[in-house]
Formats: C-alpha cells, structure tokens, sequence
C-alpha cells in the first residue's frame, strides 16, 4: 500500500495547530524561538471562499495533526526515530549515503549520496508562496512533488524530516491586491494564507513542521543585514536602502547558476539613474515612504527585500547551515543563489545548505503557468465539487513525471492520470476484496496452533 500512501487523499484535514521545534543553534544577536505557529484554523464562520470547517473536519484534523510526526519536539523525535546508518554494502565495501541513497543536488550539478549532517534526521527548509492570490495548480505540483520526496525519506529510508516553510506576508504585491480591494494588507495576506493551506491539505500534502513569516521576522532580518554590512558586503544608499554588493562579495558569487553569471558579466554596469553600483546587486531593505506599511531600521523606515527573508527566517530555527533547501526551478535563479551569497556572507562560511532540489515548471499551451501571465488555472477551481478525486489525479500527474522535469498541462495530460487512477483503484479494490475473501476462508479452515517458539 506504500503507492496508496503517497497518492490517496484522506478526509479534508484543516491545519490548525502549533507545530513545537528545540531551539536551535543561533547566530549570535539572533533572537532564539522556540516555537512556530502553522496555520490560525479555520473558524466555524464561512471564510472569503464560502467554506465552513465541520465538526468531523475538526476532529480528523485533531487526531491528524496531534501524531508525534507533526508536534513533538525535534530532540524527542530524534531520539525515537529509526536510526539509518551508512552501513556496509553486500560485497562488504562501505555503503555512501542513507541505505545507499544517492539524489541530484542542483549545487554541485551531480548525483551525490545523501548524507544529513545528523544521522536519522534532515533539516529542510522549503521556499514557500507570496499570498496576494489564489493558488493554481502550478504551486500544486510543485508541493507534491515534494511531498512525495517527504514522503519517502521518512516511509521508505525511515529518516525524520523537520520541515520549515517561509511564507511571505509582505510584498508590493500584496500592497498592490490590499489597494485594489481596499482592504488592509494583514488582512489580504491571511485570507490567502488561510486558503493555500486548505488547498494543500485537500491535495494531502503533509504540513510542514513550522511556518515562518516574514512580518514576525523583521528583528531577525534586520540584524542579519546589520552583520552583512559589518562585513562589507553590502552598502547603504542615499533613500535609505540597502543592497547586496556582489563584486565585494568575489567571485563566489552565483553557484547554482555560474553559466547566467559569465553570460550577464557584459550588463554589469547599473541602468542609468539606478542607484547599484553593479547590476547584479540586489536589494536588502527597501525604504518606503513613512505612510505607507513598512518597520523601522537603522536605515529608515522600509521593508525587507525578497531575497533577505529565506536567509534569515532558516537561520531562525537551523543556525548557520542545514541540509536540504528546495523551490521550484524558477527560484534556482536568481532567488537561491543570492540566498547563499548573503547566507555565506553572515556566517562566514563556504556551505550553508548542502542539498538544493529544485522542481520542473508546469507549462500550459507551452508556457509557464504564472500568476502574472494570467494563465493559471486555481486549484480550488480545478477540485470542484469531486476533491478527493481530482486531487488524486493532480497527484498521479505528478507521479507520471520525473519531479526534476516539466509538465506539460493539458487535458490529454488529465485524462492519462484519470484513467490511471481508475485503473490503480480497481486493481487496490480488487487486493481488498481478495484479502476479505481470503479471511472468510480461513475462518471455516482449522488452522493448527503454531509452536510457540513461533510467537517468541
């Protein structure tokens, strides 16, 4: 049944708790936490879409998110879990990586065992959505390829996976969607925090184990930026913002994709009127005008830049390094690489996350779906009323791809994964009816009693 585990969706689950994690190693004049709220539950009012959370959603949600998966804490579940060990091969040479394990890491670009730097436990820290609107089935994909990898490490390799996920809760986007509703920014942002995680739970994609918001980050990301400048690697400008500046930073600069580096080293050179000195920095703190949402710094009253709040909300909780970071493709630049300049930069060091997965787009008439191309297609709109179905079957698209490799949307792509789906549970109907007719069986059989060495 382990395909059944990782396809079938199980009654709707509304993540409604507080997920505990240890406190983690800090850097220093890093505030430390201790916990992290998920998801504020769904009320029993109809929320902006019209749903209602029932009684029986309620308690399936309860004893779901009550396991010792989602809420003990780090230390306790390090200490129950199955321990996995690199142990020796057949032929007696040494075994590499978790039971042989072996992934692709979009850092080094090869295939490399995968070892945590704690035995039995991997710290993942997973790039989350900007909530100014609906989720599509884009982001869909895109969460349950990685839950299905979730789901292996921890079903089939016996790891224990604590997984945080950034959620960005301020951006011109969402200002932009507050101004345009005329409503407060906090206000659009929790609407749609609310409903992309009612959308993931329909598809059955695991909670991860905390969330991390950027607006209950900011001291965080103001002080990683404070150490960044200590270090010369980022510079203030005259309106009260902050950049990153690359050509201090060296020629480490962009990892993940140093083809896109060598071919932009021509377009160095700022735009005219901009205020970089190089047009590969980027922005750290953005000033913002003093009536409009924005905190205080010592360089004014701004917001933080895009890039900053990944690098400090997994600092928060996984200190100075970690061992899996993962995104969809688009983010692999110039999002992730200039995590790990900055990430790099703070600490000091030359590794910050060992392991980069990245997922392939999901592409409609031969484009990427996209928010603003204005070619999604919602996942609330795609489940209609038949969720637990047309969940399977976004989850059986996914299955039928290489996570590593695009999707091509098309109704010819959903019938495929309809009719492998009806296909997949006739053949689980039929094992059912086997099994019980097996039973029945062996009820009108005497069965001998067996030794009982047998039930030592």
């Amino acid at each position: 049944m382990a395909l059944q585990r990782l396809m079938l969706r199980p009654p709707c689950l509304n993540p409604s708790t507080r997920f505990v994690t240890s406190k983690a190693t800090r850097l220093t004049n890093l505030k430390k936490h201790a916990a992290w709220p998920c998801v504020c539950s769904h009320s029993t009012t109809a929320n902006r879409t019209g749903h209602r959370t029932t009684r029986g959603e309620a308690q399936v949600a309860s004893r779901f998110l009550g396991s010792t998966l989602c809420k003990a804490p780090v230390i306790r579940r390090l200490a129950t879990a199955r321990h996995v060990s690199s142990g020796p091969n057949e032929d007696g040479s040494k075994q590499h990586g978790v039971n042989g394990l072996h992934v692709y890491n979009s850092l080094t670009r090869t295939v490399v065992p995968f070892e945590p730097m704690t035995p039995g436990l991997v710290t993942w820290y997973q790039c989350g959505p900007t909530v100014y609107d609906d989720a599509h089935i884009g982001h869909a994909c895109t969460y349950v390829r990685f839950d299905v990898l979730r789901r292996v490490l921890q079903q089939h390799f016996g790891l224990c996976v604590t997984q945080f996920s950034g959620m960005t809760d301020i951006d011109d986007k969402i200002l932009a969607k507050a101004k345009a509703t005329q409503q407060a920014p906090t206000a659009v942002a929790k609407a749609y925090e609310q409903d992309f995680y009612r959308d993931m739970a329909s598809l059955n994609v695991l909670p991860p184990t905390g969330i991390l918001r950027v607006t209950e980050h900011i001291s965080d990301i103001v002080a990683f930026i404070e150490i960044i400048m200590a270090r010369g690697h980022a510079y203030s400008v005259d309106d009260g913002s902050v950049y990153f500046d690359t050509e201090a930073f060296g020629p480490t600069y962009g990892k993940l994709a140093p083809t896109r580096q060598s071919s932009e080293d021509d377009a160095e050179q700022p735009a005219p009127g901009s205020v970089k000195k190089s047009a590969r920095d980027f922005a750290l703190w953005k000033s913002a005008p003093a009536d409009s949402m924005g905190w205080s710094s010592p360089w004014g009253h701004g917001r933080p830049g895009w890039h900053i709040e990944c690098s400090a909300m997994a600092g928060s909780v996984f200190g100075p390094r970690f061992d899996l970071h993962t995104g969809g493709i688009d983010l692999l630049f110039p999002h992730h690489d200039n995590e790990i300049a900055q990430s790099e930069s703070c600490y000091a060091c030359d590794e910050w996350a060992t392991y980069f997965f990245h997922s392939g787009h999901l592409q409609i008439a031969g484009t990427k779906m996209s928010k603003s191309l204005q070619n999604t297609i919602s996942i609330a709109a795609f489940l209609g009323d038949d969720v637990e179905r047309n969940a399977n079957v976004i989850r059986l698209v996914c299955l039928l791809h290489h996570y590593r490799r695009g999707i091509r949307w098309s109704d010819g792509a959903v019938a495929l994964a309809s009719g492998s789906l009806d296909k997949l549970q006739r053949l689980l109907q039929l094992c059912a009816d086997t099994v019980d007719a097996t039973a029945c069986m062996s009820k009108s059989v005497r069965v001998a009693k067996p030794p009982a060495t047998l039930h030592r």
